[in-house]
């Protein structure tokens, strides 16, 4: 059986979605996602797990202090947390919660490209995605996990996601749907044998976000429903694209805005 090229916990905990709880105690362990913020509390590296300010959004780990990470960063990261402990009980005076990370990993950042490339076409050096799962939205970005079957390890790769900002909104099932195409170029063959990778990705969709969200109000819609198109095939002699499959997701849109 191949095994997922991740990274130690990923492989088995992100990819299964898995939440491992420990029994007894108030304690858990599990998997988040969080984005790297030193201004919360000046000093100490925070990560920042859900939007708004209250102490449940930021997680503070003694682990990140010295993990090199930049303010902006996206991490995937497994924690754990006691939350009998005494840091804890302190939880909403210290505006965090106090947890031990073990592992982590950074997820690669890229903008959207506010027009269409050529979806007709095949990209130089382009790579099939096997599958696209949107995981999570936080400060701008969507983070997303694209898997790769069968391909060379440390195989490297880059991504582009592209829209056409003015294109006419399709509507099924009464939700209005913006179309967006991912596409997967391969920037390093890597070396044998194969194996099933995953890429960590994070997209900014501010931009599109801002538009997208006032074209809906106008339409007394409260929610953006996003269509991300990638190619899962080419044919035999990879002169044409054969298959592309979709992922369907939605942003609600918030009550202040």
């Amino acid at each position: 059986m191949k095994k997922l090229v991740f990274g130690g916990f990923f492989a088995a905990c992100v990819m299964l979605l898995a939440s491992c709880l420990d029994g007894g105690n108030n304690e858990r362990t599990d998997i988040e996602i969080g984005i790297v913020d030193y201004y919360k509390s000046p000093g100490k590296v925070l990560l920042r797990v859900n939007e708004g300010d209250s102490y449940d959004s930021y997680l503070y780990s003694p682990q990140m202090q010295n993990s090199g990470y930049e303010p902006g960063d996206i991490i995937y990261f497994q924690y754990h947390i006691n939350f009998d402990s005494d840091e804890n009980v302190a939880a909403q005076t210290n505006g965090y919660w106090t947890v031990t990370i073990n592992q982590s990993l950074a997820a690669t950042k890229y903008d959207n490209i506010p027009y269409l490339t050529d979806t007709a076409t095949i990209l130089s050096n382009e790579i099939p995605i096997s599958e696209l799962r949107a995981d999570k939205y936080i400060q701008d970005y969507f983070v997303l996990t694209s898997f790769h079957g069968e391909v060379m390890t440390d195989q490297k790769r880059r991504y582009q996601l592209s829209y056409d900002a003015n294109q006419e909104v399709i509507t099924e099932n009464d939700k209005r749907i913006y179309n967006l195409f991912m596409r997967a170029v391969e920037t390093d063959k890597g070396k044998a044998p194969t194996s099933n990778q995953a890429s960590l990705i994070a997209f900014n969709f501010e931009s599109f976000l801002r538009n997208a969200i006032i074209a809906e109000k106008n339409e007394g819609k409260k929610e953006v429903n996003i269509r991300i198109n990638y190619i899962t095939s080419f044919n035999k002699d990879t002169t044409a694209i054969e298959k592309w499959n979709k992922l369907d997701f939605g942003y609600l849109i918030p009550e202040d805005n």
